[in-house]
């Protein structure tokens, strides 16, 4: 009885890493986004350090730039326009602010 036991439980074991082994190939086909992307720190890292950064020439200007930003906003939040006129004006207001500091 004993000696029929490990070739059972090899047996057993055999099964289990197939099942397990067909069951991540159907996970990693059936669903990508799950196993692509970066594995290791290494690549990890090499996303962050490569991914494109913005900075401002003169953080004085930034701020100018925001400081008379919401100057407009505050001016046209206060006044009495429609609602669809006024969204369109504060978006034309904040693409250009934006457009203006280099940012998109």
């Amino acid at each position: 009885m004993k000696g029929r036991r490990i070739p059972r439980a090899l047996r057993w074991a055999a099964i289990g890493v197939v099942v397990f082994l067909v069951a991540g190939v159907w996970v990693s086909h059936q669903f990508p986004a799950l196993t692509n992307g970066p594995k290791s720190s290494a690549e990890i890292l090499h996303t962050l350090v490569s991914a494109p950064a913005r900075r401002a020439e003169d953080v004085s200007q930034v701020l100018l730039w925001e400081a008379k930003q919401k100057g407009i906003e505050a001016f046209l939040l206060s006044s009495d326009l429609l609602a669809d006129v006024e969204g369109r004006l504060l978006e034309l207001v904040r693409g250009t602010v934006r457009g203006r500091m280099g940012c998109r």
